[in-house]
């Protein structure tokens, strides 16, 4: 099943003293598990950096130029793989463990993302 309307909640938590962003949606799997905050949270215990989300973003422009091809994206733990207008978020322990959103809704929430954890000017 597609996952369509997405709701995002972006926010900071403090944890011994260090600030980190977090995301909550509705892009569940079936056993209920948010498996696009796992993807954009997942920083390998580096931080977040936004060059990291901008390969995700070209990754994003590569897939929508050339729907007829596979472009994937992945993180220390979780990958998406953008496929025609389809972007398939999945782990790398476990490719069956996924969910399956609309690649746009999924560029707008990466673009949010980035925003959000982009240092202020």
């Amino acid at each position: 099943m597609i996952k369509r309307n997405v709701i995002i909640n972006f926010f900071w938590t403090e944890n011994s003293s260090v600030k980190q962003p977090y995301a909550q949606t509705n892009i569940t799997n079936e056993g209920g598990v948010d498996l696009l905050s796992c993807l954009l949270g997942d920083d390998g215990g580096c931080g977040h950096y936004v060059e990291d989300i901008d390969e995700g973003l070209q990754s994003i422009s590569l897939a929508k130029a050339n729907r007829e091809k596979m472009f994937d994206w992945a993180r220390h733990s979780w990958a998406v793989e953008f496929r025609g207008e389809y972007a398939r978020i999945y782990s790398l322990y476990d490719e069956e463990y996924d969910v399956v959103m609309y690649l746009d809704d999924f560029e707008i929430a990466l673009k949010d993302w980035r925003i959000f954890v982009s240092p202020a000017k």
